[in-house]
């Protein structure tokens, strides 16, 4: 068969291409069962009519708020076939921030399975609910702008990132290419719908005629659960966030279902050795489309951080000095991305757009200020070394945290580990033990083992003994949460306490 890749433009013609050929092909299956690329489109098809009737024109922003499934799907084909722009937004997340995102995004109307419209203030429209349509003739997308999601907030306000069908196609040829998808894949989604990953586990499928499996909320957060489920459903890719990702490799989880594990969205600290037929770790931000770097993990890798890797085809990159941005042959500098994958701006925030993606001496066209850190090394791989923004002082010594959780990995006591800048300034390290129960302190083998590794300034103060790291709904470590726990790091000596 033809490869969207070679034969279409953008993402929405190559899944229509299918839904026209192929009408009863599985495209995608969740818990209320499979749906057909021809159903998938006719439901998208009424979403467009629906949304003509509410006088939602070409360019206007539509919120999709609801949770992983067919859903989501369905309402941002709908929207792109009729041009508006779709604001991909998690339903779990607290309706008060939910409201802010949709003011901010000045959406007309609310595409949800899930959401209690009223509380919204906005016409909402059920994607199950919507009479089927036949699609009319194919024509080209209504409009240049594929979605908005709002970056969680990490370093600041949340802030709406519009991406083009451009860059989004250019991550969709890419990754079929990479990955050798076609119509027989079998590929799983774990991500949340306001997660940019949930972009890149999903429509790539669909626009090779593969099909997407939602695994269930009870198997995504069990290693032995998703393994039987990979079985199960016969799936071939699978993606995990890297917490998720790394817990599976620790408890030795059989993945031999799969022929590739794509994982990323935080550093890969703890990367072998493992079993694994292809294990990949890859890099990128909201504002570069998804992914911007990969790099394959042998399954000879020692226990430890891997790299990043190298560009996909549709970035360039430069390491520039953080104080100046001008590009730097010193061995740590911030990431700058280029290239046709950079999203199109913030949404209604010039100001900010201008401070992120900037003019270079001597590099021509726009590049995205990253805030991260990173190091190349001599084969001419990048590797992450931390957050510009997460750098802190301690006892007037600049300190990464990110370097110390890296180290302290190295202990063969600690499964995880976070750090964290008190308010009384000293470090405390939240510590996932696989002691079994065993205690570990900054008095015995973590002391002395970080010693060997780190300065004195690097050593935290404080050891807090956690059950586990607790995780955002996107799979990150939970900075936000784990600032609670600090109340009993205050109170314990150098040693540990326990916080769960």
């Amino acid at each position: 068969m033809t490869s969207p890749r070679s034969a279409f433009s953008d993402v929405p013609s190559a899944v229509r291409h299918w839904a026209v050929t192929t009408p009863g092909r599985t495209a995608i299956v969740d818990d209320a069962g499979a749906l057909t690329y021809g159903q998938l489109l006719r439901r998208a098809t009424g979403i467009q009519t629906a949304l003509a009737r509410l006088g939602a024109g070409r360019g206007v922003t539509v919120a999709v708020v609801d949770r992983r499934g067919a859903a989501p799907l369905v309402s941002t084909l709908g929207c792109w076939l009729g041009g508006q722009v779709p604001v991909l937004v998690d339903a779990a997340q607290p309706p008060a921030r939910i409201r802010t995102m949709l003011r901010d995004a000045g959406a007309v109307a609310v595409l949800s399975d899930t959401t209690d419209g009223s509380a919204l203030d906005l016409p909402v429209l059920r994607p199950s609910s919507e009479p089927d349509m036949e699609a009319p003739g194919a024509g080209p997308v209504q409009g240049a702008d594929a979605y908005i999601i709002y970056t969680s907030g990490s370093s600041g306000p949340p802030r709406g990132v519009l991406v083009g069908h451009r860059s989004l196609r250019l991550l969709v040829d890419w990754h079929l290419t990479e990955y050798d998808v076609d119509v027989r894949t079998r590929a799983s989604s774990v991500a949340s719908p306001g997660f940019d990953a949930f972009v890149w586990e999903t429509w790539p499928y669909l626009s090779a005629g593969a099909s997407v499996h939602f695994a269930p909320d009870s198997a995504r957060l069990s290693p032995f659960e998703l393994s039987s489920w990979y079985v199960t459903e016969k799936i071939d890719i699978s993606f995990l966030p890297t917490p998720l990702a790394e817990a599976y490799l620790r408890y030795g989880t059989d993945l031999r279902q799969l022929r590739c594990l794509l994982t990323g969205g935080d550093q890969l600290r703890v990367a072998g050795p493992h079993e694994l037929r292809r294990f990949v770790n890859h890099y990128g931000p909201t504002e570069a489309t998804v992914v911007t770097t990969y790099a394959d993990v042998p399954s000879t890798t020692a226990a430890g951080p891997a790299p990043i890797g190298r560009p996909v085809p549709s970035a360039r990159l430069l390491v520039a000095d953080p104080d100046t941005g001008c590009p730097t042959r010193g061995d740590v500098g911030e990431l700058l991305i280029g290239g046709a994958c950079l999203a199109r701006a913030y949404w209604a925030d010039e100001a900010t757009t201008r401070r992120r993606f900037v003019s270079v001496d001597g590099s021509p066209g726009r590049w995205y200020r990253t805030g991260d850190l990173v190091r190349r090394d001599d084969d001419g791989d990048l590797w992450f070394v931390g957050r510009i923004d997460r750098q802190v002082k301690v006892r007037g010594v600049r300190v990464e945290p990110a370097e110390i959780e890296s180290a302290l990995l190295t202990h063969p006591g600690v499964a995880d580990v976070a750090v964290e800048q008190g308010p009384t300034g000293e470090l405390t390290a939240f510590v996932q033990s696989c002691l079994d129960g065993q205690g570990i302190t900054l008095d015995d083998a973590l002391r002395d083992h970080a010693r060997t590794v780190l300065p004195d300034t690097m050593i935290p103060r404080h050891v807090v003994l956690v059950d586990s790291l607790p995780l955002t709904r996107n799979g990150k470590v939970d900075r936000a949460a784990l600032r609670s726990f600090f109340e009993a790091a205050q109170r314990a000596l150098p040693g540990a306490d326990r916080a769960r």
